[in-house]
């Protein structure tokens, strides 16, 4: 099983360097936002695709290749359009039959 979750978007909030951050990076309880999605996949998801845009050398720097025994494939997408244009991107390494979908861009943090 596939879960692809959409982490390209830019916060809008300002870290102590005085520059903006992955909304996915926002800091949650001593650790970024993502760290928690990730560890809290279904234990099905064996693969990870990470659809990254602004920063995403941070998140792939972070998290690396593989994180919590799954393994991280990303995605890139500068233009931040929509879910449909994330998908379009990642979709020649997903498995149409086994996927699962979390949309991290469109949470309020």
């Amino acid at each position: 099983m596939q879960a692809v979750i959409l982490a390209s978007k830019k916060s809008e909030t300002i870290n102590s360097a005085g520059f903006a951050i992955p909304k996915a990076m926002i800091p949650l309880a001593g650790k970024p936002y993502l760290e928690h999605v990730l560890e809290n996949l279904p234990e099905y998801s064996e693969e990870v695709v990470l659809v990254v845009g602004y920063r995403g050398d941070m998140i792939k720097q972070h998290f690396g290749d593989y994180f919590c025994g799954r393994e991280l494939r990303y995605v890139w997408q500068f233009q931040t359009d929509d879910t449909d244009g994330a998908m379009r991107r990642a979709a020649k390494i997903l498995h149409a039959e086994n996927l699962s979908v979390f949309d991290i861009d469109e949470i309020e943090i």
